[in-house]
């Protein structure tokens, strides 16, 4: 959220439900991000630090570099459905697309998907049927190094660069079940 053109850490009057948000820059770079998160308030709040913090808080690789105070976060809806979200980023995007906005891509889902075993299913659901006890955010970064989604879920060896000693404890233990 905005107060006079600047992003604000205290969006207290957003909702900390799940929701689809959009990310727009008028000014310089015209262009729009839109996603899902689950809490809208927190991710208007990591939002606003990030843009007043560009070198330390550059989360979003396509995100142009530009003042916190061209970037307006606004609430979409409050969605709960991952359905319902899927469709209201598709739209808005569309939307952005007819008003000449650049729309920034990327895997902007309400849940990423994965496929195991030639299912393609929500991460969350694989790490339950995986019985992977890594936290999901360790396992969407491995995802997001670019490991397969049994590498992640620690149903296969990671990557040489990424192998441990830990990891092969871990390997150890999981063959002798």
């Amino acid at each position: 959220m905005t107060t006079n053109g600047v992003m604000r850490r205290d969006p207290s009057d957003l909702p900390r439900k799940p929701g689809v948000f959009v990310l727009l820059n008028n000014k310089s770079h015209r262009c729009g991000y839109v996603a899902y998160a689950s809490d809208l308030q927190k991710r208007a709040h990591s939002f606003a630090h990030m843009l007043q913090n560009p070198k330390t808080h550059w989360a979003i690789r396509d995100l142009p570099k530009a003042p916190a105070g061209e970037w307006v976060y606004t609430m979409i809806e409050e969605t709960p459905s991952r359905a319902a979200a899927d469709r209201l980023i598709r739209l808005t995007k569309k939307s952005l697309a007819q008003k000449k906005y650049r729309v920034i891509e990327g895997g902007r889902r309400a849940m990423p998907l994965v496929t195991l075993n030639g299912t393609a299913m929500p991460l969350t659901e694989a790490i339950l049927k995986a019985k992977c006890s890594d936290a999901y955010i360790t396992v969407w970064r491995r995802l997001d190094r670019g490991w397969t989604a049994e590498q992640a879920l620690g149903l296969a060896d990671p990557p040489a660069r990424w192998d441990t000693i830990e990891n092969a404890r871990r390997r150890r233990r999981r063959d002798a079940r």
